[in-house]
């Protein structure tokens, strides 16, 4: 999460997204700030291959970020 380009990514309202990207990896950081379930939105060209980390119990990703999560999300070029 140190090496290779930063860009911060649009989220909703109360979200943090952005993404590391290196010559071989594509990782997302995606945080829900608020008490909320919010939507988790990804690049069109991104596909998760992996969730890496996660504060909740890993589970399985249905487009939400339940209310103050966190994932470390390891994507794929579409």
């Amino acid at each position: 999460l140190s090496t290779g380009t930063f860009r911060m990514l649009r989220g909703d309202e109360g979200t943090l997204l952005y993404e590391r990207r290196d010559d071989d990896e594509r990782l997302i950081v995606a945080l829900n700030l608020g008490s909320e379930a919010r939507r988790l939105p990804l690049p069109a060209d991104a596909e998760v291959a992996d969730v890496l980390a996660s504060t909740h119990a890993l589970r399985t990703l249905d487009g939400t970020l339940a209310p103050d999560e966190g994932l470390i999300l390891r994507v794929e070029d579409r």
